[in-house]
Formats: C-alpha cells, structure tokens, sequence
C-alpha cells in the first residue's frame, strides 16, 4: 500500500518568458535549467525529495515495502518483489528533448499508481514507453509514459509467456523482449501493439537492456547484442569482446543518453561499450568494483564504487586517475542496505546514497573525485534516484 502526500501546485508560466512558447505543457512551470533532484526511498517506505539548487526537502508519500527502484529522469518506478508490484511515482521534475534544444519542467510530485504482476520485476524505461516483465508469472506490460504525465497508468499492452526474469524495452516504434530461459533465451521484436514481427535474435542468457543514443545494448553470454533502428526496421549487430579471462558484463550504465556504456568485468575492472565503434575495452581496476558507470564519451571515463567503499575515476586510457576516502563503512557492513546503494552521474556530478550513515554524496568527478557537498538526510536513503535530468 502507498500514500501521498500534498504538496503546492506551482503555478504555469507564461513559456514566452523563456523561450517561444511552443514548450507550453498544462499544469506545469518550465524553468531556465535542469531542475535536478535526488529522489530517496527510506526503509520506512518515506519517499522524499531534495532539490539540488536550494537543498530544500518535500515529502512525496509512502511505500508499504520496495525492493528496488528504476528512474527514466522523470518517473520513478518502485518495485516490490514480494507483493508483485511496480509503485510509479511522478517526480514533478523533468526535462523534454526537442533535438535541437531542451524544455525544463517543475510540476506537483504525486504518486501515480501501481501495475501489478507477480515476482520481482525487470523494469526498463524507454522515450515514450517504459517495459516491465515480473519474473515470476512472465507477464510482460508496456506503459505509456504520456498517460503517466496525465496521472493515468495505461498498459499498451500486456503479453504472457513462462516465467523468467527476462525483459521488455522500446526501440523507437518498436518493442525488444526476451523470450527463453538461460542459454535458449532469444530477443523477439514487437510491434508497438505487441505483436510479433518475426525477426528475432538469439542472446544466451540475456542480461539487463540499456538504452543509448545509437540503440539498445543487450549483454549477452558470449557477445552484447545491439539493436538499432535501420530503414524503419530493426537491425542486429553482434559486439564480440577481446580474448582474455575478464567475465562479461552483465548489465551496463552510463549519463543519459549517451552512447558509451560500461559495465562490471567481474573481479577484473570494467568493460568500456563503445555503441558507435561496435567495440568493448577492459578498463582494468585494482580494487573489484560494486558498480560502474561511464561519464564521458572522448576520454573514456568511467566511474566505480569499489568493494571498500571509494568512488574512483578511470580513463580507459590510463586506469584510475582519481579516488576519494571510503565513504560508507556502516553500510559496507549491511549486505541488506548496500544492495540498494547506487552510483549516479550527470553532466557535472556523480551521487551516492550511504543508507547506514544516512548521507548523500555529490562528487565533482572531473575535479579529482572532490567531495562537492554531503547531504545528511533524516530517513535512511535506502534507494536512490536522480530527477529532472
């Protein structure tokens, strides 16, 4: 169960004073900049919200319980594997790609409402459309983001299929789901409807879809399988990693929208994803890393948590270049909160929750790892997100 709080609806103006007025959106203020957020979840359930230019608090409303969150920028999607649910919450922060130029929006924080399913749920957001598969009943729902602006959850649609922990994304007008079990697992290419088109790819045990700039990388046992968009059709590409003993990745993270991923080489370092080369670097580590995240494209930098608690930057070219002092001992210590430490990066900062120690982190990476500012926080932030971006 979850409940919401009020809070003060801002009042629309007039777009003309910032730009044109043809990013008018009902029921919203569009601002000069990026009205960047850190959204947490407490392990009471309390869902707040911080403001990154005033450092001022709103509280959102309340989770019943939440075992993992997933952000598109905007909405946040809490899922509950226990109950077999995924809660959404419209952060009220956002910022709208018009190709040539972006759109800054502050509205009222609100829960939206909730999808249900059964098992934990894969959760992976797309432009227009987020994909969500529950493991345990393999219930694949496609949600349309428009209508969650409006408050509605609408379902475009809803398929079955035997239970794994598979995936479901967008691609352009197109949806990629896996269909399968471990080393027989496939991906199927969907309409916008849902239907099957028939072409189809095989990816043995198929990880977690990212979306970049170029398309959808979908880590595969022995390969990353990228997905994109070619003459109103879907294109297959296979990235094969270079010889050596590093495990594959798994999954990949990087700053939105970009088109260089990493993700975790095991013990060894850090896989560099290059979407435009169709190439993947070792970027090796001394430490074995919790997470990774690429922040830039040209110089190949990629941030990691290491397993005793450092933010550290690594150039692909050169290693490690910088590191701060641990940074979560008491959480380190906590199997049960580390599990929902993330590791953020935007443009300009990376962030990073220390659940146990009840603080958030902003790094000025570019800086040397330069502790920015420390946010102590008074509910534990067992989760994490950052909106408006």
């Amino acid at each position: 169960m979850l409940t919401a709080c009020s809070t003060p609806e801002p009042s629309p103006v007039p777009t003309s004073s910032i730009g044109d007025g043809h990013g008018f959106v009902v029921g919203a203020q569009e601002v000069a900049e990026p009205p960047l957020h850190l959204l947490t979840v407490s392990r009471n359930g309390a869902i707040d919200q911080m403001d990154l230019l005033d450092e001022s608090w709103a509280e959102i409303g309340s989770f019943e319980s939440v075992t993992d969150i997933v952000t598109d920028g905007r909405y946040v999607f809490a899922s509950d594997a226990e109950n077999g649910t995924v809660a959404i919450i419209d952060s009220g922060m956002w910022t709208r790609d018009h190709e040539d130029h972006f759109h800054y929006y502050r509205a009222t924080p609100r829960v939206v409402g909730v999808v249900e399913g059964d098992g934990a749920a894969t959760i992976s957001p797309g432009s227009s459309a987020t994909g969500i598969v529950f493991a345990d009943s393999g219930d694949s729902v496609m949600l349309d983001n428009a209508a969650l602006g409006d408050g509605d959850v609408v379902e475009r649609f809803r398929l079955s299929d035997e239970r794994h922990a598979g995936s479901l994304v967008q691609l352009g007008s197109f949806a990629l789901r896996t269909t399968g079990e471990a080393e027989e697992t496939s991906v199927q290419v969907l309409s916008g409807d849902g239907d099957v088109t028939g072409a189809k790819a095989a990816c043995a045990d198929a990880g977690i879809p990212f979306t970049t700039s170029v398309g959808v990388a979908i880590p595969c046992a022995v390969d990353v399988l990228l997905a994109s968009i070619d003459s109103d059709d879907i294109r297959f590409e296979r990235i094969a990693y270079p010889t050596g003993d590093a495990p594959t990745a798994t999954s990949f993270d990087a700053r939105e929208g970009r088109p260089s991923p990493a993700g975790r080489a095991g013990d060894a370092g850090s896989w560099l994803l290059d979407t435009r080369a169709r190439t993947l670097t070792l970027v090796p580590s001394e430490q074995p890393l919790l997470q990774v995240t690429a922040v830039s494209d040209d110089g190949g930098h990629i941030l990691g948590l290491t397993i005793d608690g450092r933010v550290t930057v690594f150039s692909a070219d050169r290693g490690a270049v910088a590191t701060t002092k641990p940074l979560l001992p008491n959480t380190l210590a906590q199997p049960d909160l580390l599990a929902g430490v993330t590791l953020i990066a935007d443009q300009q900062r990376a962030y990073l929750n220390a659940p146990a120690e009840h603080l958030l982190y902003e790094i000025d990476f570019a800086d040397s790892a330069r502790i920015a500012r420390t946010f102590a926080t008074e509910n534990a932030p067992v989760f994490l997100a950052e909106t408006g971006r």
